[in-house]
């Protein structure tokens, strides 16, 4: 499968950003890239990549770093920051939050 570009880029940014707001978050509160690490129990140089972009923690070191830094997944996310949401349709266009097949069952429905 072939990835439009407008996806790619939008990972790009999402990757970015994420790695942008938690250095932000860190610096902000006064502690070290090795006092975050441990606190993932991650190497420090393994947090290093995620403040640079070139990984990212898994889903319990999201849900850590949200409960320690005291913001919800998504703002940690930037599930609300404009730059993301104006590339989001771009990348991928908008999701309706009802599937089709869903949509179709319910006039089904309707229609008997």
């Amino acid at each position: 499968m072939v990835m439009k570009e407008s996806y790619v880029e939008f990972r790009r940014i999402v990757r970015k950003e994420f790695a942008e707001r938690l250095k932000l978050l860190r610096k902000s509160k006064g502690f070290t890239q090795r006092e975050i690490a441990a606190l993932l129990q991650v190497d420090r140089s393994a947090y290093a990549c995620y403040e640079i972009g070139k990984s990212q923690p898994d889903l319990s070191g999201l849900i850590v770093l949200a409960d320690f830094y005291g913001v919800s997944l998504d703002e940690l996310l930037g599930r609300r920051d404009n730059r993301i949401l104006e590339y989001k349709d771009k990348a991928y266009g908008k999701v309706s939050h009802t599937p089709d097949r869903i949509r179709k069952k319910e006039k089904e429905i309707e229609e008997n």
